[in-house]
């Protein structure tokens, strides 16, 4: 059930299925269920009108509504609708003026809050960012996600119109997901493709189109992965090289990056010393599994599934950084326990008693058994 706020005020529940809750990491989100028009629904539904207001009683949380899809289903209607948070509202606001020239945080959040009923709070210190170029003249929520998050490089939560800035977000060990306990599917996937180790960067450019400021940075890792180019990176708000010289680490991928996807079976207790898990996405928690995966991780996105048992809600914990020490330590590991079963693959040839020959798991080590001529 949720409840239905309309544009005139007025608020009725709602019974609903499928309710999915979708959070990402530093964007917007949405929210999804299906309805339809029974007796006891038909109040609610019929208030499912243009701007109205979801409220999901789990959470709290504020969607305005921005889909509405219906089909017949026997003698009812079934609608299947989508949700975005509040936050979206900002974008109703046209910010018309313009800003340049050094800038605080505080500053440009009063700006494109002006005349909304957003609030903000900044929790911490931040230096000021040089506007080479014009900041404003657009809609405030795509000022605020474009604009100043990428430029100030801070992370932000909200709870319905409030929005909350840190330089990261998210609580230290804040849960400990154990495989056949909290969560019972555990999928992984990496991508090798996008490592890069070095970048060329430009700042402004003068009249004549050349830069006034250029650096170049390279990764240690090169020295494991090789120098491989990350696009060319130019900011004309950019105008001194040492500015540049802090921006340019970020614009390499000098590490692959893993993925995990956990099933949840429990998504809020912890049988662990009886505590709670907090899976809120930013967070930061250990996962551990029956298959030797033990590590630190950070939530990246979830998608929850709050009234329903039948939908398994699943955590996402993104692009965790896998060293080339670590890759190195691995590959020495594997080729040192080969050895060492090769050399017992050898003893136990040279004996005359069969029953003396080892089980062997290592599959390189049966290749190399193979290669001479073992069975």
């Amino acid at each position: 059930m949720v409840t239905v706020t309309d544009i005139l005020g007025n608020s009725e529940p709602l019974l609903v299925s499928e309710l999915h809750i979708e959070n990402t990491l530093c964007q917007v989100g949405q929210l999804d269920f299906t309805t339809w028009n029974t007796d006891e629904n038909k109040i609610g539904y019929d208030m499912l009108t243009p701007r109205a207001v979801i409220t999901v009683p789990e959470t709290g949380q504020m969607y305005r509504l921005s889909e509405n899809d219906g089909a017949d289903q026997g003698q009812y209607r079934e609608r299947t609708l989508t949700a975005l948070p509040v936050i979206q509202d900002l974008n109703d606001h046209y910010v018309r003026g313009t800003l340049t020239g050094s800038q605080t945080l505080d500053a440009c959040m009063h700006f494109i809050t002006d005349g909304t009923k957003f609030s903000f709070t900044i929790h911490g210190d931040m230096p000021s960012f040089n506007f080479t170029d014009n900041f404003g003249a657009g809609h405030a929520l795509d000022l605020f996600l474009n604009t100043l998050i990428t430029n100030f490089q801070w992370e932000f939560t909200f709870d319905n119109y409030h929005l909350d800035l840190f330089k990261q977000i998210g609580r230290q060990d804040a849960f400990v997901l154990v495989d056949g306990d909290d969560l019972h599917s555990l999928e992984d996937s990496a991508d090798y493709t996008t490592i890069t180790t070095q970048v060329h960067g430009e700042g402004k450019m003068d009249d004549n189109n050349n830069p006034t400021v250029q650096a170049d940075y390279v990764s240690p890792n090169a020295a494991q992965f090789g120098y491989i180019d990350a696009d060319p990176y130019q900011d004309d708000n950019v105008t001194d090289v040492n500015v540049l010289k802090g921006i340019l680490p970020s614009k390499v991928q000098d590490f692959p990056l893993v993925e995990f996807t956990a099933t949840l079976v429990q998504f809020s207790n912890l049988s662990v010393a009886g505590s709670k898990n907090d899976i809120t996405v930013g967070n930061y928690g250990y996962l551990r599994s029956r298959s030797g995966v033990d590590v630190k991780i950070r939530i990246s996105s979830s998608d929850l599934y709050p009234q329903s048992s039948d939908n398994d809600s699943t955590v996402t914990f993104g692009n965790l950084k896998l060293e080339p020490a670590a890759i190195t330590a691995r590959l020495q590991a594997a080729r040192d326990s080969s050895g060492r079963e090769i050399e017992d693959i050898k003893k136990a040839l040279a004996s005359s008693n069969a029953n003396a020959l080892p089980m062997i798991t290592d599959q390189d080590a049966l290749s190399h058994l193979a290669q001479i001529g073992g069975e």
